[in-house]
């Protein structure tokens, strides 16, 4: 991956955060480690994904 499209990852995960964190959302150091991966392609977009919805299996179910 060059080093152009890092930067335009990170740029994008930079973004992604904000948005969560103006929603009220906060990310577990075990995510933000998840995304950071991916930012630096270490795993692909594939892979990101598998694990994110993984970690959503993990959840307790919402009783509301």
């Amino acid at each position: 991956m060059s080093a152009a499209d890092e930067a335009e990852r990170r740029k994008i995960w930079a973004y992604v955060q904000h948005s969560l964190w103006l929603e009220g959302f906060t990310l577990s150091d075990e995510d933000k480690a998840l995304f950071e991966r991916y930012v630096r392609g270490e795993i692909t977009r594939a892979e990101l994904h598998a694990a994110i919805m993984a970690l959503v299996d993990t959840l307790p179910e919402d009783k509301s």
